[in-house]
């Protein structure tokens, strides 16, 4: 799986795409112009700002960054605070021999979630 993270801020191209599922894509440009898809009925959230992530219970977050898998965008995002579940788990984690190689936004407990996973109000 193609995956990159911390592009660039991508560029709204206006343009609408409908998947082989049938739900609407925001299409967005990143730095060299490869196309990615948003799947939400708002925008793509701007660094910095405030969002609730539905998924999984974790509650609001900011956004840090983007990141982008297999053409599909995401954002990535820093819990303000975590349920207890997700806490324990990065603890259990730390634990690891792999968890050394992280990159350092991993271990300052940034997550990635795509737009389904989102809102920007509870």
């Amino acid at each position: 799986m193609k995956e990159r993270f911390f592009i660039l801020t991508p560029t709204p191209t206006g343009r609408v795409m409908k998947s082989p599922a049938g739900s609407d894509a925001q299409v967005y440009l990143d730095a060299e112009g490869n196309e990615m898809w948003w799947y939400a009925l708002f925008s793509l959230p701007s660094i910095g700002q405030r969002i609730y992530i539905s998924m999984n219970g974790i509650g609001w977050a900011s956004v840090k960054g983007y990141f982008v898998s297999e053409g599909y965008l995401g954002v990535m995002t820093l819990a303000e605070n975590p349920p207890k579940w997700l806490v324990d788990q990065r603890q259990a984690a730390k634990l690891e021999p792999s968890y050394d190689s992280e990159p350092n936004w991993v271990k300052e407990g940034i997550g990635c979630e795509f737009g389904p996973e989102i809102r920007l109000s509870k």
